[in-house]
């Protein structure tokens, strides 16, 4: 073969090396990601082994990540320029189980819109690292009977996950969560917002409804919603609740937010 030849298949190869990725791009960048919904809607209807559907817009953009540290929490330099994927998916439904479905309302949960970013950097080392996740208008319904049948309890997968979730933060603005309970006679409402500002406090609630017949009403505030996992720093949290005759007002820290023994009263 001469050396002309020889040349030619190199730039040839190197031209196709180079061409794959860019259409690729390309592709990513103007693909119409409402068309893979029904396939998406699916997919995660069969995992969570009831009805799930992005009604909505779902769009793919991407970004320059705001912060890329690495191990010493310096910029990790040329990282610092790989966009990341940001998805937003908007009116989300998330129904009940088979055997709940008689029971109202038809959605476990809603969600005016669900939007994250993800490190692509991290997924060949099967992690799923995502900074944010930003939840508006959530609407949860949680029910049980007096069968003791719920919906909250997911189809559990036995075998262990070969991925790793890694999660910062979650934002959930104007959420709802009501819970109806046959056992502990409960008809309980509690408004979720996340405050943004604060230096302390990651977000406020505000509790209404009835438990055991009679009326329950509060309101507070806690730490951010992640900051449950970690079990040396101090959890804060304010309480003012009443039911019936009886008041409650509490202003302190969980030393270890999972053992509410572990309350420190300021």
């Amino acid at each position: 073969m001469n050396k002309p030849r020889r040349t030619k298949i190199a730039l040839a190869v190197t031209a196709a090396l180079i061409g794959i990725p860019v259409v690729m791009l390309v592709v990513l960048l103007t693909f119409d990601w409402n068309r893979a919904k029904p396939w998406l809607n699916a997919r995660t209807s069969e995992m969570l082994d009831r009805p799930f559907a992005i009604n909505g817009d779902l769009s793919l953009t991407w970004e320059k990540p705001t912060v890329v540290a690495g191990p010493s929490g310096q910029d990790e330099g040329w990282r610092s320029i790989i966009p990341w994927p940001y998805l937003v998916a908007q009116d989300i439904h998330i129904g009940n189980p088979s055997n709940m479905k008689a029971l109202m309302p038809a959605d476990m949960a809603s969600i005016k819109q669900f939007a994250f970013s993800l490190n692509p950097l991290v997924l060949l080392e099967k992690q799923i690292a995502i900074p944010i996740l930003h939840f508006e208008s959530p609407v949860v319904s949680l029910l049980r009977g007096a069968d003791g049948k719920n919906n909250w309890t997911f189809k559990k997968d036995d075998k262990p996950s070969l991925w790793q979730l890694k999660l910062q933060d979650i934002i959930i603005t104007k959420g709802s969560i009501h819970l109806t309970d046959a056992i502990k006679h409960a008809d309980v409402t509690a408004d979720i917002d996340t405050l943004n500002a604060d230096p302390v406090y990651g977000v406020t609630w505000r509790l209404h409804g009835k438990l055991n017949g009679e009326t329950i009403s509060g309101n507070g505030k806690a730490g951010a919603v992640l900051s449950l996992q970690h079990q040396i720093a101090p959890y804060p949290i304010t309480v003012n609740l009443s039911m019936g005759q009886t008041a409650i007002a509490v202003a302190g820290t969980l030393t270890k937010p999972t053992d509410l023994a572990a309350l420190t009263c300021a």
